[in-house]
């Protein structure tokens, strides 16, 4: 057995592809080109090692790092950090391959907090909304009302009214924490970090009296008889700033010592104090943000197989939480007032994003369509897999207007065309196509009576060219195993021509030469038309290259002239001076129906057809594509070719 594969059939007992690396090679240098040739971009908790944060790409706080890996057109994020930092940058970034260089790397707070057990205490309180701070599973946050932050999460609190009975997990430090600073009474989930519960107050009362100059600061994760000695209590970012902004010289830090790598590159004038632990962190089978895993060897090691594996994927681990993220919660929508998250689709209760206030609103479904369009707006701006395909479909064809206002469906015909799309992103596609089919319609299989005495029929061929931009509900890769089919919809303009005809005595006679509304010669209706084109379907691929759409596609024409039916009967005598006695034949065809007022058919200005209402023509459609873009790999979104 060669030494990958031995080491991918120990990968779920260790967590990582454990092969020897030369001692002679450039790690920095290593990482840095194969970050370039897959695409990848590196992000580095503040807690990870020194070496680590210096070759990553962005450092900070696991939610500002994820909507920094969102706005950037990398293929692949590789997120050193735990679990749950990965989930949430899977869920800003669904159309990228999000890795773990160590599948084992766990987070002792999103752990103690397990969906089945919290679902079985939430029950307990059906009237509670969920707050949950953000250090916790995709899963658990498919049960939460509201998503925050340790800087937002005061803010998050005070905006929830009074009366609003609230459930905080998963840290029960932070959320006493919060119970002091607003004064809301809360049930607590008893849950807490690992990290932050193993700071020795001895040490740092020691600390405090050998350097009385120096302030404390601490993170809302620690314990109360900590926070209570603390100068200034905040985020990871927040006691970052701190150090740089205060005007005193020297700190006692009470986080996770990783952040003091940021704050003396910052300050390097700055005494800092950060060793205030009891012991060493618990040992476990699971590595956590306390026991540091990713040494620069380690993670230039779990880094290096990706050139053929891409292994180490979320996915393995996460599996239908992960895919959660977009089946059922779908999206996460941000508040730029609360700068909180929260999933859309849930019948608890959300905030406004428009009153700085935090103003709460009960009106789900007002929450559902914000979130559509926020979600809309979003997709713009997304990078993701760009690249032309072209195909051909076959279908039928329908019409719908004067001589079809039932919506008959039993007189379809034959369609095909061809079209060419240019995805901009996963998301936003461009489409142009080009369309020939025939419709046609009749009176006498219409069930209104009035209608079968008018007696009308046509038909007529349509040729046409459109223009669409088209929407993925979903991110679509060619090429992905996780991303390869979506519905979508899209809208755009069609320019079309026709000419209905109509058969008269065993020949078909084109209508619109005939004038057969009164019109004058030279005043006929145009044979060129503009509509307004829109629809929607469902793509998939069969591979990585080739893709079947189905699709529903109408068009809104600009003229009620598709079936030469309109406005009034014209005055016979008139018409048949000017057009001849066929044109009179074809424009009055009524026949006798018991119970229609028969001699009012046909009169000069009696209705023939209904001007305000626009006809329009139907493509049902299956097509085959093919993608000519680069191909991305299918395991890993690395480039093909």
């Amino acid at each position: 057995m060669s030494a990958l594969a031995k080491a991918k059939s120990e990968l779920e007992v260790k967590g990582f592809l454990d092969l020897d690396v030369d001692p002679t090679l450039d790690l920095f240098e290593a990482i840095q080109r194969l970050k370039k040739e897959k695409n990848a971009v590196i992000l580095a908790h503040y807690y990870q090692e020194p070496d680590i944060q210096d070759i990553a790409d962005f450092i900070g706080d696991s939610l500002g790092l994820s909507q920094k890996a969102a706005k950037t057109d990398a293929d692949i994020i590789v997120f050193a950090g735990v679990h749950f930092m990965a989930e949430t940058a899977k869920m800003l970034s669904p159309g990228k391959k999000v890795l773990l260089p160590d599948l084992k790397a766990g987070c002792s707070l999103a752990d103690s907090a397990p969906a089945p057990v919290f679902r079985k205490f939430k029950e307990k309180y059906p009237d509670h909304v969920v707050v949950s701070y953000v250090n916790c599973t995709a899963e658990m946050k498919t049960m939460t009302d509201i998503c925050c932050t340790s800087s937002n999460a005061v803010h998050i609190i005070n905006s929830i009214p009074k009366d609003q009975p609230i459930i905080f997990a998963p840290d029960k430090n932070l959320g006493a924490y919060l119970q002091k600073k607003t004064g809301r009474e809360m049930v607590l989930w008893n849950g807490a970090c690992m990290v932050h519960e193993i700071f020795s107050a001895e040490k740092i009362a020691k600390l405090m009296a050998r350097h009385p100059e120096a302030l404390l600061i601490a993170h809302p994760e620690c314990e109360a008889h900590i926070l209570e000695k603390a100068a200034f209590i905040g985020s990871t970012t927040g006691l970052l700033n701190f150090t740089i902004n205060s005007e005193a010289r020297e700190f006692i830090v009470a986080t996770e010592s990783g952040i003091i790598h940021q704050m003396e590159k910052a300050s390097p004038e700055r005494c800092l104090f950060p060793r205030l632990r009891t012991t060493p962190a618990p040992a476990t089978n699971a590595r956590t943000c306390a026991s540091t895993p990713w040494r620069s060897s380690t993670f230039a090691c779990n880094m290096k197989p990706r050139r053929s594996s891409c292994r180490n994927g979320l996915f393995r681990r996460a599996g239908f939480v992960l895919t959660g993220c977009w089946r059922f919660p779908r999206m996460l929508v941000w508040s730029p007032k609360i700068k909180g998250f929260f999933p859309p689709y849930t019948n608890a209760c959300t905030f406004s994003v428009n009153g700085g206030s935090g103003q709460f609103i009960r009106n789900v479904n007002t929450v559902k369509k914000l979130a559509l369009g926020l979600f809309l707006l979003a997709a713009c701006s997304l990078h993701g897999q760009r690249g032309w395909e072209a195909g051909a479909w076959g279908g039928v064809s329908y019409y719908f207007g004067d001589l079809n206002t039932n919506y008959y469906l039993g007189m379809p015909n034959l369609a095909a065309g061809v079209m060419g799309r240019f995805n901009f992103n996963e998301r936003v596609c461009f489409k142009m196509g080009a369309s020939f089919g025939r419709i046609e319609a009749s009176d006498a299989v219409s069930k209104n009576i009035y209608e079968q005495a008018r007696n009308l029929s046509f038909r007529s061929q349509i040729i046409e060219g459109s223009a669409e931009f088209e929407f993925n509900f979903l991110p679509y890769i060619h090429g992905s195993r996780d991303a390869f089919f979506t519905p979508y919809l899209f809208a755009g303009i069609a320019i079309f021509s026709f000419n209905p005809e109509a058969e008269y005595q065993g020949r078909w006679v084109e209508l619109r030469p005939l004038g057969t509304e009164g019109q004058f010669k030279g005043e006929e209706y145009f044979a060129v038309q503009p509509a307004l084109s829109y629809g929607g379907g469902f793509k998939f691929d069969l591979n990585a290259a080739w893709s079947v759409n189905l699709e529903i596609s109408a068009r809104n024409a600009s003229t009620d002239y598709l079936d030469d039916v309109s406005t009034v009967y014209p005055d016979k005598r008139d018409l048949g001076r000017a057009r001849g006695d066929l044109a009179v034949a074809l424009s009055d065809r009524s026949i006798d129906v018991p119970g229609v007022n028969d001699s009012q058919l046909g009169q000069a200005g009696t209705q023939r057809g209904n001007s305000k209402n626009k006809d329009m023509y139907v493509f049902a459609k299956v097509g085959i594509v093919r993608y000519f873009g680069s191909l991305r790999c299918p395991s890993a979104g690395g480039s093909r070719r």
